[in-house]
């Protein structure tokens, strides 16, 4: 409301408290024929306002959105020594001496682990030419890795050759048991 509303409205509110101070109560009116009938006109309109109407909205919000979340991102690799191998996928790589095979070189370091072959094995071992370079990568030897077969059978799958190259075999199968005077094993063992 505005200021010349709200005056506006306090001249009729006193205007109107005027005019209701000026009225005086009825008096009991006297018949003139004196019969002493007293008609008192009183209203007794006694109308209250029992309008108890309440409405108190009470509406809690109890809705306590505590996150208890706990991130305990923490990293177990962190307590694994390798000593001079390579933690990878869990496992501690070696590259064996050449002629080893898997289980002579994880003979040393805590046993051979069976999931070897689903790095360093074929892919349907669920081996691969990537894990393969990851491997040697992490063993120390950058460099580009080829893909190649055997035909004398022997599964040697990552593994590093006399003159230095780095091979990935997708045929045969890997072996741990296999082994050559010539080619040294990238070998998963147990932490």
């Amino acid at each position: 409301m505005g200021n010349q509303s709200l005056r506006l409205l306090g001249i009729a509110l006193t205007a109107l408290l005027l005019v209701a101070c000026s009225n005086e109560s009825p008096v009991p009116f006297e018949e003139p024929d004196g019969s002493g009938d007293s008609d008192s006109d009183g209203d007794g309109d006694s109308d209250t306002d029992s309008d108890t109407d309440s409405d108190t909205d009470s509406d809690t919000d109890a809705d306590t959105d505590t996150d208890a979340d706990t991130d305990t991102d923490t990293d177990t690799d962190t307590d694994v020594d390798c000593g001079a191998g390579a933690l990878l996928w869990g496992m501690c790589w070696f590259l064996g001496a050449a002629g080893q095979d898997c289980f002579e070189v994880c003979n040393a370091h805590g046993g051979y682990s069976d999931t070897t072959s689903q790095y360093a094995g074929t892919e349907s071992q669920g081996g691969s030419l990537a894990e393969c370079e990851q491997i040697f990568v992490a063993l120390g030897y950058a460099g580009d890795v080829n893909e190649g077969y055997r035909d004398d059978g022997l599964g040697l799958g990552c593994h590093r050759w006399s003159d230095g190259a780095l091979w990935w075999l997708y045929d045969p199968d890997f072996d741990p048991d296999d082994s050559h005077e010539g080619g040294q094993i990238a070998c998963g063992c147990l932490p």
